[in-house]
């Protein structure tokens, strides 16, 4: 599983898409499209391990119209 940081979309082993929040110190929570707030930690030891859907671009990589830079 690759390490889920703030800001992600995951998803569990029944399909359920989760979004990620919180911070590492403190603890990762996720929550899901019908608003079930969860620790990371409960999800992933009831649901199996998450997978990575999409991460947002960090704010170096968008270009002036928010598209990542492509190289010249």
């Amino acid at each position: 599983m690759t390490e889920l940081q703030p800001g992600d979309l995951a998803t569990d082993s029944r399909g359920v898409l989760w979004f990620v929040h919180g911070y590492r110190e403190f603890g990762l929570h996720l929550t899901s499209r019908t608003g079930t707030f969860a620790p990371l930690d409960d999800v992933a030891r009831l649901y199996g391990p998450l997978t990575l859907l999409h991460r947002p671009a960090e704010a170096a990589e968008l270009g002036d119209r928010g598209q990542p830079h492509t190289a010249p």
